[in-house]
């Protein structure tokens, strides 16, 4: 297995942090967390890095609430600043790690697969073979945990 230095330092980088905000706050900038967050970003990531950096750092509080589709559920929600945007720096410098370690069959959440390249892919095999097997491997592997 490959090894990777300076991870940290491309994590705590400006810039890294101006992308994850970007990429926070897509989809967002109607919502009162986000105007706030804009309003002082550049303190705001300034603020954020510091404390990353000297270790101060602690997630905040989550804000909870029950969604029903497909089924009742409780839903727990960090909020834009700080968490969303540590999330995604930590994603912009981890992601491109892992994705290379994945199989070329892996579809959930990478750029450019989804759903339609996994649907094409599994048409694919299935005209390709005779058998198919349908398992949870959590479960099995539990069994002999036990």
């Amino acid at each position: 297995m490959k090894t990777h230095k300076h991870l940290w330092d491309e994590f705590i980088s400006a810039e890294n942090f101006e992308i994850a905000a970007d990429h926070a706050l897509r989809g967002k900038k109607s919502k009162i967390s986000a105007k706030n967050f804009m309003r002082r970003r550049p303190r705001k990531l300034a603020r954020l890095r510091e404390s990353l950096q000297n270790g101060t750092y602690t997630t905040g509080r989550y804000r909870i609430f029950t969604v029903y589709e497909p089924k009742k559920r409780n839903v727990f929600m960090l909020p834009l600043y700080p968490d969303h945007i540590v999330h995604h720096a930590l994603m912009n410098i981890l992601a491109p790690i892992w994705q290379k370690l994945f199989i070329k069959d892996s579809y959930a959440c990478i750029p450019g697969r989804g759903l339609h390249t996994a649907s094409h892919r599994c048409m694919q095999m299935l005209r390709r073979n005779k058998y198919v097997l349908q398992c949870d491997i959590r479960n099995i592997l539990s069994q002999y945990q036990s």
